[in-house]
């Protein structure tokens, strides 16, 4: 597991849907739906409150995640706002 911070513009790409055993070649890395970070956090559903101990206390936090891909990262990420 690596943890790490990420640029805001960022260019992040969907999971790419799973696809019919017929079709040849070789299978997607990336969607083809490019994420926007601005707008996903701006979006009041999905975020849920977690507490989490930091600095020898425990504090509440409210976040976000997904799963998203990233072609730097060469696949799949998860990605916490």
């Amino acid at each position: 597991m690596v943890v790490s911070r990420s640029r805001k513009d960022a260019r992040l790409w969907d999971v790419p849907a799973a696809e019919k055993k017929s079709r040849r070649g070789p299978k997607r890395k990336y969607g083809t739906k490019q994420i926007h970070l601005k707008r996903r956090g701006v979006h009041p559903l999905g975020w849920q409150t977690i507490e989490c101990f930091v600095y020898r206390q425990w504090v509440t936090k409210t976040i976000k995640t997904f799963l998203a891909t990233y072609r730097p990262a060469r696949g799949l990420i998860r990605v916490v706002i």
